[in-house]
């Protein structure tokens, strides 16, 4: 039988009920007659898991490659039915470089490689919904739009991600690349993410 305001995202049902360990039917089962809502649901990263968020980082280098610049690539597949929101990406090289970060919709990849377990929570998903790849031998493909452009010396590091609100979604169909602005540089990229499977109220506007 329906209910007044029913809620039917069951994520935030399953969240309260593991979080403070409670059985039977769904606790939240309806918003308040009046208007009333209360939200502020997430207290720290041992949560993530609990409303359906897994977390995945890993680091890589592409090599040094002459007269070329070096790419790395995180594709989130068309049909994947998955978020992902970028909370850190932070560049490295020995040479002083400006790298771009880009992101924009494209179905190619450069030279896909296997991570096997990316998860930072083993209570979660173990490996990712996302495609990742680099290139030091051109140009992947598709065009993607420039956003962010860093700067530093010899052996410097460059945070694109600072605060939360910074923060980079990644919808199915899109990208997000990091291209070096030095031919015949070494650029290492390490990525943090969460990610989870969209709601039917998410899919479309």
């Amino acid at each position: 039988m329906a209910k007044y305001n029913e809620i039917l995202v069951g994520r935030f049902n399953k969240f309260t009920s593991k979080l403070f360990g409670m059985k039977g039917l769904a606790p939240t089962s309806q918003l308040s007659g009046d208007v009333q809502m209360v939200h502020p649901f997430f207290h720290g990263r041992e949560n993530r898991v609990l409303e359906s968020w897994h977390t995945h980082g890993f680091t890589r280098n592409i090599a040094a490659l002459a007269a070329t610049l070096g790419q790395q690539r995180i594709r989130n597949p068309v049909g994947s039915n998955v978020i992902a929101i970028f909370e850190l990406i932070q560049v490295n090289s020995p040479l002083a470089d400006a790298p771009v970060l880009s992101q924009g919709t494209s179905n190619t990849d450069g030279t896909v490689f296997a991570l096997g377990q990316t998860a930072m929570d083993p209570r979660g998903q173990k490996t990712t919904g996302l495609i990742l790849s680099d290139s030091s031998g051109g140009a992947i493909g598709g065009v993607i739009q420039a956003r962010q452009q860093a700067s530093y010396n010899a052996n410097g590091t460059y945070q694109f991600i600072v605060t939360s609100s910074q923060e980079l979604p990644l919808l199915p169909g899109d990208v997000i690349e990091i291209k070096s602005g030095t031919l015949n540089q070494l650029l290492g990229v390490s990525w943090l993410w969460r990610e989870r499977f969209l709601e039917d109220s998410e899919r479309s506007q």
